[in-house]
């Protein structure tokens, strides 16, 4: 039961972060100005480890 709560939270995070917003930055990039003066284009990207 434990182990099927967490993968639920874990769903429903996701979920909540990968609005529609944040999915076409991730695959379009968003324009970000530096502390250099030079603008670049960013991707985020997610590094994760799963228990489920």
């Amino acid at each position: 039961m434990y182990t099927h709560c967490k993968c639920e939270l874990m769903h429903t995070i996701w979920k909540l972060l990968l609005d529609e917003d944040f999915v076409k930055v991730y695959k379009y990039g968003i324009l970000i100005k530096c502390t250099d003066g030079i603008t670049k284009q960013v991707f985020p990207h997610f590094f994760t480890h799963i228990l489920c």
